[in-house]
């Protein structure tokens, strides 16, 4: 999964833009700042998403801040802890385990002095992220994911309307000559200007959905390939192929605002208690995050994922006491 970290190299230094997923590309965006021989300056978060600010700690040193507006900051913050319990575990060895979290926070429309240059950065509010701002020096802005070339946009934070209408504002608002930077995608010469702003578009690359051997897919290793790779779940039409952006949908996805739509209404949790991809930890949390009195959590004693597919010990009692509990409610 492709992110984009953008070095702008001022006359007192350098600046990032973004600060990566994963160890090894935050640590290739730190070999590149060590290669220009000048000094980081400070690294910019434009969104709280985790493939945009988790690797910032291995970019900056402690003495190097960390800077993004009290809105995003806020919304990092407030999840980073559940992003570990949903993340970490797909991620393995490359989830950075000590996050750096935003510690300079700057204000919208204040003007911004770093590394000998004066940047301005927007709130845009929530609409592709909980809370999306813009940083730019000049004509180069940088959106992160509010619009990203030829790609769709994430769009599981419930934002819809919300992003909709911060395209209207970029399209509006950002100068004739503006060329965006976009969080995922071609480089700038292809992103434009404002006048191309439309909506994304579909990505047709496309990788294997499994891999037994652990190589590039959107679920690697044995477990997935177990299912979907062999006869276990054999179906007319399926082709072992994903949309790259697919991997990204997987590893941003955030269950735990689910659990703010279900305040007053009756919910069954049902999970196992060992589970690589659907962390456990992190399903008791949006358990405890739901509003509501008649909530119960069943765990079953499973020995991975995808034994709630199809393995009788365990899909058996799921769905006896699904069938119980709507029976004891309708």
């Amino acid at each position: 999964m492709a992110v984009n970290s953008y070095l702008i190299h001022g006359p007192d230094g350098i600046i990032v833009v973004d600060g990566q997923l994963t160890v090894s590309d935050a640590l290739a965006v730190s070999s590149a700042v060590e290669r220009s021989g000048r000094a980081l300056a400070g690294v910019l978060i434009t969104h709280p998403h985790p493939d945009h600010y988790a690797g910032a700690g291995l970019i900056a040193p402690p003495a190097v801040p960390v800077l993004a507006t009290a809105a995003v900051a806020d919304i990092i913050r407030r999840d980073d802890a559940l992003k570990d319990t949903i993340v970490g575990p797909m991620m393995g060895e490359q989830w950075p385990t000590r996050r750096r979290l935003p510690d300079q926070i700057v204000e919208p429309g204040s003007p911004v002095s770093l590394a000998g240059l004066q940047l301005a950065v927007r709130d845009t509010g929530p609409g592709e992220s909980h809370a999306d701002s813009i940083w730019s020096i000049g004509s180069s802005w940088f959106i992160g994911d509010l619009l990203c070339p030829d790609l769709d946009a994430y769009l599981a934070d419930g934002h819809y309307r919300a992003w909709l209408a911060s395209l209207e504002r970029l399209r509006h608002d950002a100068p004739a000559d503006a060329v965006f930077h976009a969080g995922h995608g071609a480089p700038p010469a292809a992103t434009a200007s404002p006048r191309s702003v439309p909506t994304s578009r579909r990505s047709s690359a496309r990788i294997p959905a499994v891999d037994r051997d652990g190589g590039p897919a959107a679920m690697p290793g044995r477990e997935p390939w177990d299912y979907y790779g062999t006869e276990r779940s054999t179906a007319p039409g399926w082709t072992n192929r994903v949309t790259r952006m697919s991997v990204r949908e997987l590893l941003t996805f955030d269950a735990a605002i689910g659990a703010d739509f279900l305040a007053g209404t009756p919910a069954l949790f049902v999970h196992g208690r060992r589970d690589e991809f659907c962390s456990p930890g992190a399903a008791d949390v949006i358990y405890q995050r739901a509003q509501t009195t008649d909530k119960e959590f069943l765990w079953l004693d499973t020995t991975n994922h995808i034994d709630l597919y199809d393995n009788p010990t365990y899909v058996d009692p799921a769905a006896a006491r699904l069938s119980d509990w709507l029976a004891e409610r309708l």
